[in-house]
């Protein structure tokens, strides 16, 4: 990915911020592909608005600590699944 290992633990344990670059770089890493998109929002569908209210409510650097604890997920999720499919 670019970045040293002490840098990738200092994410995982939420002590260091990541910029989108890098965790785009994370989740490609991981199999994925990271991609936002903007569209609007459907009067009849299903949303949960107050998650919208309390993303608005953070700030940015919130809202990116909170991304990356999403891709850290989907790191620990890959490394589960790699480690299960080789014990078997």
């Amino acid at each position: 990915m670019g970045v040293s290992q002490p840098v990738v633990a200092r994410w995982e344990a939420d002590r260091g911020s990541i910029t989108v670059e890098n965790l785009a770089r994370a989740v490609e890493a991981c199999g994925f592909a990271l991609d936002f998109r903007l569209r609007p929002v459907d009067a009849g569908d299903a949303h949960d608005w107050s998650l919208v209210a309390t993303n608005l409510r953070m700030t940015p650097q919130q809202r990116l600590t909170h991304a990356t604890a999403a891709a850290n997920l989907v790191l620990s999720g890959r490394a589960a699944l790699a480690a299960r499919t080789h014990d078997e």
